[in-house]
């Protein structure tokens, strides 16, 4: 395993890779941009402290103002708004900068239903003149239209990306708002804006000058710092730490390791140059899955040939399915045609080859550590033979979670409690209630293997192969948090970690039963559980 200086000079050597590739796309920065920036890149050179969810709370509800930095390619940074607001009770005004000041009635008639979405992105001319993904910032209108709150475009349009026209937009964006807050003093004003306008220099001063705001009364709400990630990585607490505060109302969420929001945007980029391109013959992500193999089997010092063997797919390949027809048994290709359906992405270990349903970091280091642990197990068959590859695909699962975990350690797995919730709201037909019993009698069946050493037979058989899928996923995910966890507090070290994953998974379901349930108990030896309610 690399030690912590090595661990962290790997990151950063990533990070600068993947923002070289961003430049070669986008092309030189131009000077009066850089000096734009400077201010935002100044805020995290201050003191920055420890801090939580709930005083983040507490600060909003005392504030007048919100002003939120978006990183906008980054689906993430939107839905770290969309927590924030979904939590707010009270009057709130949604001051959004992917929304031009000017299509105001278009906003307005969106919301009241006269105008469809289609038109609406039309007459905005979203596609052209934000260009960002529309889903990353719709259920923001969606929990607004909920939760009646007010939406208001802040925005200026320029078409050439300078210094000069990142002030102007500045001043624009405070022209709106201070009018917002003089006609509408009951309401809280929260602010979506990219992230260099937070520079203070920019428009917290116009709205703390201007407006007169005490620095309780306006709050700045930062995301991903890269300054504040490698400080945190330097004292290994990067993995705890949520929240941080430094003076004059300002708050840092630390939702994700910088390379993945980079990654993010590099991703946009390059569907967007290459969009003509597919619409031709299909944009080759080979490479790019490669990476991602190369990165996952860092930490463990892997290394593999796959350059030589990946392919990669997605639902543009017209000849994709040709070829598992030709290629995979009767009941493969059901399970294959169901994940595809479903828009879910898998791993073939006979051919190294990939089905990318959705080109997202968190999906494709998943199928990245599938592809590393099929190498070392030398695995070349399908485990979708249920019941009896059950255990068998729970474990690749783990696997593959436990290796995105390495690329993204904020990434979270569904807890016991979220899937309780889920089936009491749930109707006794409802599509998924199956998966999410299985989930509670599979983990309860654990639970006891773990207290008493003796194995519970499942009682529960689901009628529908896809129940076993969705099951595996939701507890390989479980398994392989459990996983990260032991081998970061080092109970579970580099060649034992080795050992698991070289295992082969050709041997008997009941051998494998075996290795499944002690590796449970390993994994959760050191975990506190709770057996209430999960009497079946």
């Amino acid at each position: 395993m690399l030690d912590r200086h090595q661990w962290i000079e790997a990151r950063k050597k990533t990070l600068q890779g993947i923002k070289d590739q961003v430049r070669v796309l986008l092309g030189p920065e131009e000077p009066s941009i850089t000096d734009y920036a400077r201010s935002y890149k100044e805020t995290f050179l201050d003191r920055w402290d420890h801090s939580s969810r709930r005083d983040l709370s507490i600060a909003i509800h005392r504030s007048k103002i919100v002003l939120g930095g978006d990183f906008h390619a980054f689906a993430q940074a939107q839905r770290v708004h969309l927590r924030v607001l979904r939590e707010y009770e009270g009057k709130l005004t949604l001051a959004l900068e992917c929304f031009e000041s000017k299509h105001q009635k278009y906003i307005d008639q969106f919301l009241d239903g006269s105008l469809q979405e289609d038109e609406f992105l039309h007459k905005i001319s979203w596609q052209e003149r934000w260009i960002f993904p529309w889903s990353h910032y719709r259920p923001l209108l969606m929990l607004a239209l909920e939760k009646k709150f007010q939406v208001v475009g802040i925005n200026k349009y320029f078409a050439r990306a300078s210094g000069g026209n990142l002030y102007k937009r500045d001043q624009h964006a405070y022209g709106v708002i201070e009018k917002l807050f003089q006609e509408n003093r009951d309401r809280i004003i929260y602010v979506i804006i990219g992230d260099l306008h937070l520079g203070y220099d920019h428009l917290p001063v116009l709205l703390e000058m201007g407006l007169g705001l005490s620095s309780k009364e306006l709050l700045l709400l930062y995301q991903n710092a890269e300054t504040l990630y490698f400080q945190l990585a330097d004292q290994n607490v990067e993995h705890k730490v949520e929240i941080l505060k430094a003076s004059g109302n300002r708050f840092c969420v630390m939702g994700a390791p910088p390379w993945v929001k980079w990654q993010s945007y590099l991703m946009y980029l390059e569907q967007t140059y290459d969009r003509d391109i597919a619409e031709e013959e299909g944009i080759d992500y080979t490479e790019y899955m490669v990476s991602l193999i190369e990165f996952a089997g860092l930490d463990l010092k892997l290394s593999f040939s796959a350059s030589e063997d990946v392919q990669v797919f997605d639902s543009g390949h017209e000849l994709f399915w040709e070829h598992l027809s030709n290629d995979l048994a009767v009941n493969d290709l059901k399970v294959a045609r169901y994940h595809i359906q479903t828009d879910r992405s898998f791993f073939l270990p006979k051919d190294s080859m990939f089905y990318l349903s959705r080109y997202s970091l968190n999906h494709s280091s998943d199928l990245a550590g599938q592809y590393i642990h099929a190498k070392l197990s030398r695995r070349k068959f399908n485990l979708w033979n249920f019941p009896d590859d059950f255990l068998k695909w729970i474990w690749v699962q783990a696997v593959g979670f436990f290796f995105s975990k390495l690329v993204n350690h904020k990434r979270k797995a569904e807890s016991l409690a979220q899937i309780k919730r889920q089936l009491s709201a749930m109707n006794p037909q409802d599509f998924g209630r199956e998966a999410l019993q299985l989930v509670l009698e599979q983990r309860f069946c654990e639970f006891i293997f773990i207290y008493s050493g003796k194995k519970r037979p499942r009682i529960q058989q689901p009628l529908e192969f896809s129940s076993y899928i969705i099951t595996g996923k939701i507890l390989g995910q479980m398994m392989g948090e459990r996983l990260f966890l032991a081998f970061n507090q080092g109970r579970v070290d580099r060649d034992k970690l080795i050992e698991y994953l070289t295992r082969p998974l050709d041997g008997s379901s009941k051998d494998f039963e075996r290795f499944y349930y002690n590796l449970a108990k390993r994994f959760e030896s050191s975990t506190q559980i709770n057996l209430e309610g999960y009497n079946l």
